[in-house]
Formats: structure tokens, C-alpha cells, sequence
């Protein structure tokens, strides 16, 4: 009888030695899978919950003994529970997570200053680079993403400058042709004969052209940055002080672009316009009026006067006209200005009016 006993006793303590070491390996494993992304700090966990999940910003892998057992990457986010090196997430565009971050947008995290950008999952801003500036490119893809939230960088387009991370137009009269520019002066001034009234221009052709009756130098504002001087015209597009004068027989105020202004002729007998005048020239007493000109010069229409010249003997002349001496009297004189100062003849002459 006591055969039997024993083998079964001996069978008995087996299946207990086989159960220890097959068996409840097995179960001991499911058990910690149950316990994935919770932890334990002291011995003696009964249920599967132990003692509660894993804090945000950290994970918590199978078997851990801490809340903040393994902290978040930089560049990533964990919400409460996390269960491995992935945590729950990237960070957002325009934000960076540093580590233990526990959400994807940080509210002390985000990148508002425009010397900085973070792209999606940033650990750490990112410094914006010289000739560029700082902008919102990524569309959120979470509640809460602010537009003012710099996620990118872009180079400064032609027209612009850049300084700290900021986009700024070239100033008024100046241009600029090349990407990437952080000098506020730009490239150059607009050149001479051109200008520009409007900040942002991204070609040496500015605006555009000075306006004639104007002279524009560089780094002209308008189109009538300086009148041309009294006496003086220009065409559209002039760069130096007006050199063309205004033509014999008519004179040309401040700002004239033709040198034949329609206001400017010349027509009264009482005054004459030399070539480049700036205000017709008041006849002298005893000259009169002429179509007279400069050698090179071309003579006035009939009916404008460019010149005077002195009244000669035999002539009086008044308001610039010159008119002979009547019969019975002689001009024996130049210069006279009056018929009275023509003299009467001697009894038994007589004289006959010029010609």
C-alpha cells in the first residue's frame, strides 16, 4: 500500500515543481502586460492597477516602478498613462516640447518671438537665419494653435529686407533685386532720372520716370523732386539739372517742359524773350522790338520777339514799336522816343516820311 501512496505523493510534488516553473512564468508575464503604462513603488501589488498611471510627460514600459518612470523625449509629448518611447505624440507645428512635455502645445513653449521658429516636433526653437524671416506655415491640426506661432522661415523676396526675424520694404527711393537682404538701405537708390514714392520696389526702374519740367537724381521720392530752373526744360526722365534752354521768342517759368511753353510766346511789342529766358524782357526806351537771335539760334513765328534793337536817325520809337519821323519833321538823332522829339524843318524845306 505504501508503494502507491508514494508514487502519487512523488507525481504530486512534480506537477507542483512543473507548474512553478512553466506555468506560472507564463501567467506572471500576462499579469505585467495587464500592467503596462501603470507602476508600482513598493512591494506587494495585489491587482493589475497597482498603484495608478504613469504621470503626463512620462512612460511607463512593463514593470515600472514610477510615475515618472521614463520622461518624454524633446520633440515629443505624453499624456497621462503613456506606454512607450513614443509617448502620445509629436509637438505641434509652432511650438516646441522640451523634455516631459505633456502636450503637444505648450502654453509656455510656444514660438511668438520672430527671432525663433519651430517646426513640427522641434525639442527646442529654432533660430531664425540672416535674410529670412519668421512665418505661419503648417495648418493646425489641433484645437487651440495660434496663428501667431512661427513654425517656418522664409528668405526676404526681392523689394525687402530682413532684421530679426522680421520682413521689412526697402525704403522709399531705394531698391532691391536680391533675396535674402539685411541692410535697411537695400541694394542702391533708385537712379537718377527715376524715382519712388512707394516702399517695396525690387527693380532699378523703381516707380518710374521723373516727369518732364522735373529733374529726378537719385533717390528721388516723385516724380517732381526739382523743377527745372526758370529759363530751363526737360523731357520725361531727366536725371541732372535742366541743361535745354527755352527757345528765343519765348520764355519758360519754374518747372517748364517744352521750349515752347503755349503760355510762354512772346507777342507783345513792349517786350522780347533772348533764348533761355525765364520772364520776357521789358524793350528798352528808344529800341523797339526784333526777331533778332543768337548765331545757331532759330528766329521766332512773325509776331513773337526774341531781341531789340536801337531806333535809328530819322526813326522814334515807343512800347517797341519803331515808327518814322511825320512829314515836315526829321529825326536827326537815334534813340528818339516820342514823335515830338523829332524836329519840325526849316522854313522853305520840307521832308517826306521813311520808308
Amino acid at each position: 500500500m505504501w508503494r502507491p501512496l508514494v508514487w502519487m505523493s512523488l507525481t504530486a510534488i512534480v506537477c507542483w515543481w512543473l507548474q512553478l516553473l512553466l506555468l506560472e512564468p507564463v501567467l506572471a508575464v500576462a499579469s505585467l502586460a495587464t500592467w503596462n503604462h501603470r507602476y508600482g513603488s513598493t512591494p506587494g501589488q495585489t491587482t493589475s492597477t497597482c498603484e495608478g498611471a504613469c504621470t503626463a510627460g512620462f512612460y511607463c514600459s512593463v514593470g515600472s516602478s514610477s510615475p515618472t518612470q521614463s520622461p518624454c523625449a524633446p520633440g515629443k509629448w505624453g499624456d497621462v498613462g503613456a506606454t512607450s518611447a513614443s509617448c502620445s505624440g509629436i509637438c505641434e507645428p509652432g511650438y516646441y516640447c522640451p523634455t516631459a512635455s505633456s502636450s503637444p502645445t505648450p502654453a509656455t513653449s510656444q514660438c511668438s518671438a520672430t527671432t525663433f521658429y519651430c517646426p513640427i516636433a522641434s525639442g527646442s526653437p529654432t533660430e531664425v537665419g540672416p535674410g529670412m524671416y519668421a512665418i505661419t506655415d503648417a495648418a493646425p491640426s489641433v484645437p487651440g494653435h495660434s496663428a501667431e506661432a512661427f513654425d517656418a522661415q522664409e528668405a526676404c523676396p526681392a523689394g525687402s529686407y530682413c532684421v530679426n526675424g522680421v520682413r521689412y520694404d526697402c525704403p522709399a527711393g531705394r531698391y532691391g533685386t536680391i533675396h535674402g537682404m539685411t541692410d535697411p538701405a537695400c541694394e542702391a537708390p533708385c537712379p537718377a532720372g527715376r524715382f519712388a514714392a512707394s516702399a517695396g520696389q525690387a527693380s532699378a526702374a523703381c516707380e518710374g520716370g521723373c516727369m518732364a519740367g522735373y529733374w529726378c537724381p537719385e533717390g528721388s521720392l516723385s516724380p517732381r523732386e526739382r523743377p527745372c530752373a526758370a529759363g530751363r526744360w526737360s523731357a520725361p526722365g531727366e536725371g541732372v539739372p535742366c541743361t535745354q534752354l527755352c527757345r528765343a521768342g519765348w520764355y519758360c517759368s519754374l518747372g517748364s517742359a517744352t521750349a515752347t511753353p503755349s503760355t510762354g510766346a512772346c507777342t507783345s511789342t513792349a517786350f522780347y524773350c533772348p533764348q533761355g529766358s525765364p520772364t520776357p524782357l521789358a524793350v528798352d526806351p528808344g529800341f523797339y522790338a526784333t526777331r533778332d537771335v543768337d548765331d545757331g539760334d532759330t528766329p521766332p513765328p512773325e509776331g513773337q520777339f526774341s531781341g531789340q534793337a536801337a531806333c535809328p536817325r530819322g526813326w522814334y520809337c515807343q512800347l517797341g514799336v519803331r515808327s518814322p519821323c511825320p512829314a515836315g519833321r526829321f529825326g536827326a538823332a537815334a534813340l528818339l522816343t516820342s514823335v515830338d522829339q523829332c524836329t519840325m524843318c526849316e522854313a522853305g524845306r520840307c521832308a517826306f516820311p521813311l520808308r
